[in-house]
C-alpha cells in the first residue's frame, strides 16, 4: 500500500518541489524565513497529496474487494443452481423419452384395438380423434371430409396397460408442465448461460384413417402426430429462419396445394410471421 502511494504521488511531488526551489532561486536572497516558508507548503502539498493517494488507493481496493466477494457469491450461487437444475434436466429428458414411447404406443392402440372403419356418410377414411368415454373402451371423432362425428369401439376387451396409456396421453400436457416447470431464478441462469433445454411437441390433435386406404390419407392436409415430433426435434423446436419458439407452425416446404407430401422431408417449422411472408412471396 505504501510503495504503491509513493509510486502515484512521485510525479505530482518532484513537480511541487521543482516549482517551490524555482520560486526560492527567484527570490535572490535565501533567508531563513523563505526557506522555511517554502519547506513549509512543500510538506503541506507533499502531506495533501500522499493523504489523497492513499485514500484514493484504499476506496479502489475496497471496491475490488468489494466486486471479488461479488463474483465469488455469483459463482457459488450458479454452481448451486447447476447442481440444482442437473437432475431436473435429466427428468425432463426422460420424461420425453418416455413420451415420446408413450405416443407411439397411444396410436397404435388407436389404430389397432379399435374398429376405425370408414365414414357411414361419406366414405372418408381419415377422422379426428375427439375424446374418449369414461371408460376409455370408445373414442368420439369427426371425419375429415364430411364433419360427421361418429364413435369408434374397442374391438376386444382393453389390457390395463392399454387403458393407462390412454389415460396417460390425455394427461400428457399436465405432466409436461408439471416436469418443466423451473423458478424464476432457474430460468434466469439458463437464459444468461444459453443452456438449450430438451423439449418436445405435445399433439392437440390425434389423426386416424383406415389402414387400407393410405393413399387417401396422404391426400389429407392434416400432418401426423409422427410426423410432428420428428420434425420438432429436427428443428429443435425453433422457427428454422429466425430461431424463434413462439407461435410455431408446421410449414409444407413444398405447398399440399402444389403436391407436397405430408412426410417429414417436406414439413418446417416456422413462426407465424415467417410462414406469412413465406406464403406471401409463393402468392
Amino acid at each position: 500500500m505504501i510503495k504503491a502511494v509513493l509510486l502515484r504521488t512521485l510525479l505530482p511531488l518532484v513537480v511541487v518541489w521543482f516549482v517551490l526551489i524555482v520560486i526560492l532561486l527567484g527570490m535572490g536572497v535565501f533567508t531563513t524565513e523563505r526557506i522555511i516558508t517554502i519547506a513549509v507548503i512543500g510538506g503541506i502539498v507533499t502531506l495533501a497529496l500522499v493523504t489523497q493517494s492513499w485514500y484514493q488507493l484504499k476506496l479502489e481496493k475496497t471496491a475490488a474487494d468489494q466486486d471479488e466477494i461479488v463474483r465469488r457469491r455469483k459463482a457459488e450461487y450458479d454452481a448451486a443452481i447447476a447442481a440444482q437444475l442437473k437432475p431436473k434436466i435429466k427428468a425432463l429428458d426422460d420424461f420425453i423419452h418416455w413420451a415420446d414411447a408413450l405416443l407411439g404406443r397411444f396410436e397404435y392402440i388407436l389404430h389397432n384395438h379399435f374398429n376405425v372403419r370408414k365414414c357411414g356418410k361419406c366414405n372418408g377414411s381419415v377422422f379426428e380423434v375427439l375424446r374418449f368415454n369414461g371408460e376409455y373402451t370408445a373414442y368420439e371423432v369427426r371425419c375429415e371430409t364430411c364433419e360427421k362425428k361418429s364413435w369408434f369401439k374397442a374391438s376386444a376387451t382393453l389390457m390395463d396397460g392399454h387403458i393407462e396409456d390412454l389415460m396417460g396421453v390425455d394427461l400428457l400436457s399436465i405432466s409436461y408442465a408439471e416436469v418443466s416447470d423451473l423458478n424464476s431464478d432457474e430460468r434466469k441462469y439458463i437464459n444468461e448461460n444459453s443452456i438449450e433445454l430438451p423439449t418436445m411437441f405435445i399433439p392437440d390433435e390425434h389423426i386416424v384413417y383406415v389402414r387400407e386406404h393410405k393413399v387417401e390419407q396422404h391426400a389429407s392436409r392434416h400432418i401426423s402426430s409422427t410426423v410432428k415430433r420428428e420434425v420438432w426435434r429436427r428443428d429443435q423446436g425453433r422457427c428454422i429462419q429466425c430461431g424463434s419458439q413462439e407461435n410455431l407452425e408446421y410449414d409444407h416446404i413444398i405447398p399440399f396445394s402444389k403436391g407436397g407430401s405430408n412426410t417429414a422431408r417436406n414439413i418446417q417449422l416456422l413462426c407465424e410471421s415467417c410462414n406469412r411472408s413465406k406464403q406471401a412471396s409463393i402468392a
